[in-house]
């Protein structure tokens, strides 16, 4: 029984590595979609050169929180 309830440990610690890295993969993807959305709803909304400075100084100001 402890050899079973081990191995069944070891998968499920693989698994669920494997399953969190995809989750981590999926997060990036969703939110380079979500400024290329904003980008492309400003552009349509005002000009592409307003949505462009805007994205610029988002990232710049996201940038100075993490630093």
């Amino acid at each position: 029984m402890g050899r079973i309830r081990a191995g069944l440990v070891t998968m499920m610690t693989k698994v669920g590595f494997k399953l969190l890295s995809i989750v981590v993969k999926f997060a990036k993807i969703g939110k380079v979609g979500l400024a290329i959305g904003t980008m492309i709803t400003y552009s349509y909304l005002f000009t592409w050169q307003f949505a462009l400075v805007l994205m610029i100084s988002l990232f710049v100001h996201r940038m100075g929180i993490y630093l």
